[in-house]
């Protein structure tokens, strides 16, 4: 009876380890697509955060151009 569960406990583990060998690289490609993830979210914010000025700028320069206009008219 030992010796039928010791095989049994032998085949799981070479049964674990053949599992393995199939995980661990798509464990590393996950990992490594999760850091390329990551940098690329990190460079989207930054482009979201110099479009915002941008946007801010033309915002205020529009307003500018708008109080010149109405200057203008008064003229």
């Amino acid at each position: 009876m030992a010796a039928g569960q010791l095989a049994e406990w032998c085949a799981a583990l070479y049964k674990y380890s053949e599992a393995l060998k199939k995980v661990r690289p798509k464990q590393a490609r996950v990992e490594e697509m999760t850091l390329k993830y990551n940098t690329s979210v990190a460079e989207v914010n930054v482009k979201k955060e110099i479009v915002r000025s941008i946007k801010e700028k033309l915002k205020n320069m529009e307003e500018d151009l708008n109080e010149t206009r109405t200057f203008i008219d008064k003229l």
